[in-house]
């Protein structure tokens, strides 16, 4: 992804219209508004984030991350802008793609 960051931060409460966007390569997550602004969020040292969601009402960012030895789903909060991690798991393995369903 290639975009001209205009502003480090969450964008202003009064946009309420924009995309989330994730970009692996450079470990970043950026709210893009439906006129093309581009905010990257404060969100600290990222490791390969993949999946993002929204959460209207809170409001606040989820989103899954993957380091090399772990496995994380972590929570920004707009409102009090803070971020914290909700759940983490170490990497085995030995456990292969299928663990569940190994014979």
């Amino acid at each position: 992804m290639h975009c001209i960051v205009s502003q480090t931060g969450p964008l202003p409460a009064e946009i309420d219209q924009f995309l989330l966007v994730v970009d692996e390569y450079s470990e970043n997550i950026y709210q893009v508004t439906l006129h093309g602004e581009t905010y990257q969020l404060p969100l600290g040292d990222l490791h390969r984030p993949m999946a993002v969601a929204y959460d209207r009402k809170e409001p606040a960012v989820f989103w899954t991350e993957h380091s090399s030895t772990t496995t994380s789903i972590r929570k920004y909060s707009l409102r009090k802008n803070t971020s914290e991690t909700l759940y983490s798991e170490q990497k085995d393995a030995n456990k292969g793609i299928l663990p569940h369903y190994a014979v």
